[in-house]
This record gives C-alpha cells, structure tokens and sequence, in this order.
C-alpha cells in the first residue's frame, strides 16, 4: 500500500466553520511511524456526526473542550470512521496486517481516563490516523473491528451512531450508596413523619444538612458532618446525594447541581410530588447521573430493583420528541424490530417535512411488525398537547426519547411522561441549558 510522506489534515482551532485548517487549506504532518503496538490506517471515510456539528459551533462551549486552549492544542474532528490499516507496528502485525479493513468505537477508556478519537484523540479528518493502546487495549479490551469486504465504508463509518443509540439504554447506575465515596444528606425543615435509611451508608465521608427535626432518629455513622444550609457545602463533587422530605423546587435544583460524575440522587419524599425541577441537562446527558426516589419514607424502597428499567415497556407507546432527524430515525428503527418493544410510536418534530418522509420509509416495516407510528407536526399543529392527551390520556407515555438538543424539545412533552415512565436525554447540548424534569414523579 503506497502512502504519502506527509498526512493532509483538517485541523480545527475552535472558532466556528472558519477555524479549519490554514488559509482554507488542510495543514500537513510528517506521516508518522507506528510505534510497536499502535496502528497507522488510512482513513477511507468519515461522516459527519450531529456532534461534530456541535463542536464547530459551540468551541469552547461544547461540553468535552471545556477549558481546552485551541491556540496550543487544537483537534482533527471525525470520529464516525470506516479504515484500512496501513502499516501496522512490530507487535500489531500478526492481528492487524496491513490492508485489513475496521471499524472503532471511538469513546473508550484506558486505565479508567477518557479518550475520545476526535476530541483528545486525533480524528478522521484526515488521510490517516494514528491508534494505540486506547483502542486496541483499553479498559473493556479492544474497541476495534475487523469488517467484510461486504459491507461498503459508508455502512461501517454509520456503525458509530447506531452503537449510540444502543448505549442509552446500557444499564451505568448504581443501586448503593459508593463505597469510600462522598454522601450528601438533605433534611427538609418541614418533615413531620419518619424515615429509615435502611440501605447500607459506607461512604467514607458524610455530611448532612439539618434543621434539628430528623437527625437524632436517622442513626447515621459516627463521624458525620453537620452543615445548617446548603451554602455550607462545596459547590460540587458529591458521589450520592439523599433528600428526605419535600423542599422546594430551586433547593432540589441546587442539590442536583452538586451531583459527581455517575452520581446517585435518591428523593425520599414526605408526600408525593408532581411537579417538575429544573435540573442541567447536559450534566445528566454527560455525567450518567442516576435520579431515583421513593414514597415509602425508605432509602430501601427508592433503591428497589424494580426502580431500574433500561429499556422499553413491553406494549408501551414509545415518544421521540424531535425525531424527523438521523437520529429519531434510527430510535424509531431500534423500537421497530425490537421483540418487546412499543405497541404504539408517536413521533414529534418541528416541521412536517421529515416527518413525511419518515412516514414513507417506514410504513412497510411498522405493519410487518404490527406497530402503530403516530406523526405530529408542532409547527403545524398549534394545539398538538390537546392532541397528544388524546393519544395518550392521563396515564401519559410509558417511554419518552429526547432526540433533538436544547431543553425546548424536553419542554414541549416531559408533562406527558407517565409515573413510572423511562426518560432518556439522548441529544447532547451545552452545560448550563436548565429543563423541566419530572423529578418529583
């Protein structure tokens, strides 16, 4: 396989569609030797991810190059990739010899760090691409895959999105309180009946906030902090976080907001609670934080299993709010031909455009399958939450796919989700977009 000296990349510094490169032309880069257990592979396509879209729009407001100095370390975008290896390094060969084509998962990590190709990993906007350990050896073993000549190197570069939207319905929570970790507990001044945390607290640091009702009855460890007002406590970093009682809407609202990274928030609530809080979108997207409560006045009862569902109600109605995109289609596709998936689909979006076509694409495929798909058109539907409480009645969805960024397509449906509904914030959007969620359900 005969290469170029050089390697002609897109290189972007962060400022909108007119940061590629220099002077409107790729920079170019000493093509670069293998090292004994990387990859060097010729890029053979590359397609352009919503994400992508949204890093060249937002820069530094985009929730993965937070802080990033793109003046000193800008990035090659690209992270859907269809690739031949071109030369393979000493210990690589045997695996991967030259001219064997692969896919790659491009989100891996390696003694638990993060790389991303396209973000902290040079991307695919280039003619080759350089891949090592983060790939072939990462964490879960190797996020490489080898491919057929069958299948055509725009099939293998979409292998990425679809595997996005298996992941939003992976299990990542947590049903305990984190060993060793930092728990936040949160008493309501307004508490008038009892409460038993009957789950183990093996945190290695505990904190409550306490107006003097609760605190001698709950029978925390020895050793647990006593702040009088969340302004006491650190603004974040909290690996669980409980609250007992019923505060209101901005306090819970702050409480979320000091949720860690996978964090678990459980609501203990004195009486049930409909209303919705605004919380950050984007840090449950990204963060994988886990919300889970209970009536029962019991930490046991809020982490039951039953609280745990990954993926669709047997017979449910599934809605994809935002749905005309790539994205809906391939959500509606997954309910289509899952097994038990959605009796019923309804599928929002802004214009009536997409959504004809869809309707077109699929109607074969959702009479084979004895499913019902319901399009609604916002824009052209002025009174469309009249129309989807006929659809669906006070019971509501039983599933619920935000599909399309920002917290205006989770506004526009969250009061339809029914109690014990699945919410999935698929769509990914910048730090500090507030939505209404029905935390309180």
């Amino acid at each position: 396989m005969t290469q170029p000296l050089n390697n002609l990349r897109w290189t972007f510094y962060g400022r909108g569609i007119d940061s590629f490169g220099r002077h409107d032309q790729p920079t170019a880069q000493q093509l670069p030797d293998p090292g004994p257990r990387e990859v060097l592979a010729r890029v053979d396509a590359f397609s352009i991810c919503a994400s992508d879209v949204k890093m060249i729009a937002l820069g530094n407001d985009y929730p993965l190059f937070k802080d990033r100095d793109f003046s000193r370390d800008p990035v090659v975008l690209g992270h859907e990739l269809a690739l031949t290896v071109a030369r393979p390094g000493r210990d690589m060969a045997r695996q991967w010899p030259a001219g064997t084509r692969f896919g790659v998962q491009p989100d891996v990590y390696l003694r638990g760090e993060r790389f991303c190709i396209g973000v902290n990993v040079p991307g695919g906007m280039a003619q080759y691409i350089l891949l090592g350990a983060e790939v072939f050896t990462s964490d879960h073993g190797s996020c490489a895959f080898p491919v057929g000549d069958d299948l055509s190197y725009a099939a293998v570069a979409q292998t990425e999105p679809l595997a996005c939207v298996e992941a939003a319905f992976v299990q990542h929570s947590r049903q305990a309180v984190l060993p060793d970790g930092r728990l936040l507990i949160y008493i309501d001044p307004g508490i008038t009946a009892s409460f038993n945390l009957d789950a183990p607290l093996v945190a290695r640091d505990i904190t409550a906030v306490d107006a003097g009702k609760l605190l001698h009855t709950l029978r925390l460890p020895a050793g647990t902090a006593i702040a009088r007002t969340c302004a006491e406590l650190p603004p974040d970093g909290y690996d669980d976080i409980i609250i007992i009682g019923d505060p209101d809407g901005a306090t819970v609202t702050a409480l979320t907001e000091r949720l860690a990274v996978r964090g678990l928030l459980c609501w203990l609530q004195e009486h049930p609670r409909r209303d919705r809080v605004r919380a950050d979108i984007a840090k449950i997207h990204y963060n994988k934080v886990n919300i889970t409560g209970s009536c029962d006045h019991s930490l046991s009862g809020a982490l039951r299993h039953d609280k745990y569902r990954y993926d669709y109600k047997p017979g449910g109605t599934l809605l994809i709010s935002g749905g005309g995109g790539t994205m809906g289609r391939i959500h509606l596709l997954r309910a289509l031909k899952h097994r038990r998936g959605p009796r019923r689909i309804i599928v929002t979006n802004n214009s009536r455009a997409r959504l004809d076509i869809m309707q077109t694409d699929f109607r074969a495929m959702a009479q084979a399958a004895g499913r019902e798909i319901i399009y609604i058109s916002l824009n052209e539907t002025p009174d469309y939450k009249s129309r989807l409480y006929s659809l669906l009645g006070p019971d509501g969805a039983s599933d619920m796919i935000i599909c399309a960024p920002g917290v205006g397509p989770l506004n526009a449906v969250v009061e339809f989700l029914a109690d014990d509904g699945m919410l999935v914030l698929f769509s990914g959007t910048a730090y500090g977009q507030f939505g209404d969620l029905p935390l309180g359900q």
